[in-house]
């Protein structure tokens, strides 16, 4: 009940405020999930150039 009284608030921090704050924590997660996941796949990718060969 009381998230709801603190986004209905004018005065405050807005929705979009709020939006933006978790905008800013999410993306640097985002970017090193995305970047640990392409390092995984070159080096899947070396391995198995490395069987083929």
């Amino acid at each position: 009940m009381r998230i709801m009284e603190f986004l209905k608030e004018e005065d405050g921090v807005g929705v979009i405020e709020v939006v933006l704050i978790l905008v800013g924590i999410f993306t640097p997660l985002i970017h090193a999930i995305y970047y640990v996941d392409t390092v995984e796949i070159v080096e899947i990718e070396k391995q198995y150039k490395q069987e083929c060969v």
